[in-house]
């Protein structure tokens, strides 16, 4: 099934230097010849009625891969239609040093919306108002800038340790700032998608408010295999 799906995939590569409409056109190629592979695989062998239906599929590598190659096709539509791309600035990992702080500088503790794991939160609720605190360096992952901003509301989320690993971004732009990835998408080969979950893409795509909004759970995990961030970040709705 591999060979077939790149066999089908030759005649969408991309020179160098490429314009925007020769990209949309091999974006649309490529779509074109993974809809016709997820058409003419074999069907899926008869199985066993006491199956789930999530069985079957993990049981059936070529209905995962028809499945795969769909989802596929629809992510490569979507990137084609995308026309606002921003490029994410990656920067180095970095530690901030440790710092003493009066514990009424930091707020009331103890503070429910906070991360009760972080050593600061912990100390400061067995502390009086005026004592000093030492806040233990941090090292902020490459994406930290980004990710602060994208949750400055979230209490928890600036105090999570994996800040600017790309862990929060994938969870609060997935469609609606974030592309998905097709390659991704093919090699992790873990199938799902149909009609249903195709009809729910929709919906939140016609929807002018759900649009902006992460896409469905179900939907996402389709379409994000991974956890991994790209440096490009697209979406139709922006």
């Amino acid at each position: 099934s591999d060979l077939k799906v790149r066999e089908a995939l030759r005649s969408a590569h991309v020179p160098e230097n490429a314009t925007r409409r020769t990209c949309r056109d091999a974006m649309l190629a490529c779509r074109a010849a993974l809809l016709a592979y997820a058409s003419d695989a074999p069907p899926p062998p008869p199985v066993e009625e006491k199956k789930t239906k999530r069985q079957k599929v993990e049981d059936d590598p070529a209905l995962r891969m028809r499945q795969s190659a769909l989802c596929a096709a629809d992510a490569l539509l979507l990137a084609a239609h995308t026309h606002t791309f921003v490029k994410v600035s990656r920067r180095g990992t970095a530690t901030a040093p440790g710092v003493e702080v009066i514990r009424d500088d930091v707020g009331k503790f103890p503070c429910k919306s906070c991360d009760t794991k972080a050593p600061l939160y912990n100390d400061a609720v067995r502390t009086q108002p005026q004592d000093v605190l030492r806040v233990q360096e941090r090292t902020y992952g490459p994406l930290a800038e980004v990710e602060a901003l994208i949750r400055w509301h979230d209490t928890d989320a600036l105090a999570d340790p994996d800040l600017g690993a790309g862990l929060l971004a994938v969870k609060d732009l997935r469609g609606c700032a974030l592309l998905p990835d097709a390659a991704s998408i093919l090699e992790a080969c873990k199938g799902g998608y149909d009609a249903t979950l195709q009809r729910q893409l929709a919906d939140a795509l016609e929807d002018p408010v759900r649009r902006n909004r992460p896409w469905p759970e179900d939907v996402s995990q389709c379409f994000f295999p991974s956890s991994m961030v790209d440096e490009w970040w697209g979406a139709p709705s922006l």
